[in-house]
């Protein structure tokens, strides 16, 4: 009991030093999309940006994320069997595998641009069209260096050294800021692009001086064995499929946009960024501290602790997500204005965002259960239904994109990844229950049901507070906190009279790390 306990508890302060660094990159992210909002609204220049980047970023979403998933396991198995520093040397040749796929991946994606552009941006004039060809050609070196940078990125993540691991990305915000501040009236558009080249730069670079620091060769003459290389393709190709099908989706809603009115890419972008936040402060660093530990315990056979985690995994994402739901549709309009709207990006913009992230919010919890749900595939080394329903999210979302962005224009393309993403995690909590041999889920549901009820009474008092105070023409930002402080107040106390030994266990423990961390 004593070794289970100490493992939860590791993971929790592993996702609190993860959670408050990220907090911090996902503010200079925000404060980033501010000053592009101020700059440049949600002009067509934006749009064709937006799709340009979207092809290296999706790829980079899709190869890093398998890459990282596949090497994680595997390079726990080396470390079990081998001597630390051969395990290192083959990680090391890794490296430089990948580093020259990337190469040779960037280079093709500069000789095609011409036509992954008109495919990609095929809602766009000719002018469009060929401003977007030259900054896609420029924002092709982004996969050499973020492609080796994801191997650092693995390696650090696998020796848990989760400080250094959320640091490296604060480089690409803060020297995104900096250029959009200082060369945005010269270079205009082009400015987000040397933004994203140098800060993805300096965060390679950093990964890299860190690693070398404690010891990690990048020097290394020896290759991994033959049955590590083929353990290390079972795993990705799986992952690889699955990520290109889940990430696909994001390009796919980005592309659909483009018929739509000018502005609609830049509007679901905007909105994206502001509903993914609780799923990366949160949901992803709680998923990155937890894949270490499970990788550990499958390969241990270690059910029992994994079926424990799983379950304490589905209470913390209810736990998180519904009040962010909550937040989100009562304070949708009130946040974009706050952020967004100053400069190019007006009454109107802030207006069409705001509904787009409503939207997107009713799907929080689903898509944070997606994320948990692949680490532990991933680290049961059983990828092939992450494939499947990667084929079935992808043309799901393409039907529904279809019908919904008809009815309701950008909005329903939102509604269409929310409504995917309920279906997929229906399927995807189906088949891990079976391969944990899960037979029930009576807890659960009995704290979903508690934290259900207490956003319930969260939102509807929002929403009713809210109301009332706008009636009497209190200013945004003051009505904006009031109704928030509110929320947050009714929701602790909805858990607190109807709290459940798990709630409260999920709350001390959080307490604790807490405690741990100031002392």
């Amino acid at each position: 009991m004593h070794a289970r306990a100490d493992a939860s508890v590791d993971i929790a302060r592993a996702s609190l030093i993860i959670v408050a660094l990220t907090v911090v990159d996902k503010l200079l992210a925000i404060l980033k999309e501010m000053v592009v909002a101020h700059r440049f609204g949600i002009s067509s220049d934006l749009d064709v940006f937006n799709i340009a980047y979207a092809v290296p970023g999706i790829l980079l979403l899709i190869l890093t994320g398998a890459l990282i998933q596949a090497f994680i396991p595997l390079y726990h198995e080396w470390r079990s069997r081998l001597p630390s520093e051969q395990a290192d040397t083959a990680a090391c040749a890794l490296l430089w595998a990948a580093t020259l796929f990337f190469m040779l991946l960037a280079a093709a994606l500069y000789l095609l641009s011409p036509q992954v552009f008109a495919l990609t941006g095929y809602g766009f004039n000719a002018a469009q069209q060929q401003q977007g060809i030259r900054l896609q050609q420029f924002l092709a070196v982004l996969l050499v260096m973020d492609g080796a940078g994801s191997v650092l990125a693995a390696l650090l993540q696998a020796k848990k050294r989760f400080l250094y691991l959320q640091t490296a990305p604060l480089f690409l915000n803060i020297c995104s800021i900096l250029i959009l501040l200082w060369l945005a009236p010269a270079l205009g558009i082009d400015a987000l692009v040397w933004g994203l080249i140098v800060g993805t730069l300096c965060k390679t670079m950093y990964m890299a001086v860190v690693l070398g620091r404690e010891g990690f060769s990048f020097s290394a003459r020896r290759v991994p064995d033959r049955s590590g290389l083929s353990m290390f393709v079972m795993l990705a190709l799986p992952l690889l499929g699955s990520a290109l099908l889940a990430n696909c989706n994001l390009l796919v809603d980005q592309v659909m946009a483009t018929g739509l009115a000018a502005g609609s890419v830049s509007s679901l972008r905007y909105a994206f960024r502001v509903y993914d936040m609780p799923v990366q402060i949160v949901v992803l660093a709680f998923s990155r501290a937890l894949f270490p530990f499970v990788s550990q315990q499958a390969a241990e056979m270690d059910f029992e602790s994994l079926r424990r985690h799983f379950r304490q995994s589905l209470i913390l994402i209810c736990l998180l997500s519904v009040p962010a739901t909550a937040g989100a549709v009562v304070l949708a309009r009130d946040m974009i204005g706050i952020l967004f709207q100053r400069g190019a990006f007006d009454a109107a913009a802030a207006v069409q965002t705001a509904q787009v992230l409503i939207l997107y919010s009713l799907g929080l919890f689903f898509s944070a259960y997606c994320f948990v749900n692949g680490v532990f595939f991933a680290a049961l080394k059983h990828t092939a239904p992450l494939l499947y329903m990667g084929v079935l999210s992808t043309g799901l979302n393409i039907a529904l994109n279809f019908l919904f962005m008809r009815l309701m224009g950008v909005q329903g393309i939102a509604l269409s990844t929310t409504v995917t993403a309920g279906c997929i995690s229906c399927f995807f909590l189906y088949l891990l229950k079976r391969r944990l041999g899960i037979t029930g889920f009576p807890r659960v549901r009995a704290n979903v049901c508690v934290i259900t009820g207490a956003g319930l009474a969260m939102l509807a008092a929002g929403w009713v507070f809210r109301t009332a105070c706008a009636a009497f023409g209190m200013e945004p930002a003051a009505l904006f906190c009031a109704t928030g402080v509110l929320m947050v107040a009714v929701y602790c106390a909805g858990l607190w009279l109807l709290r459940t030994p798990e709630i409260s266990g999920c709350c001390s423990l959080v307490r604790s790390v807490f405690r741990t961390a100031a002392g």
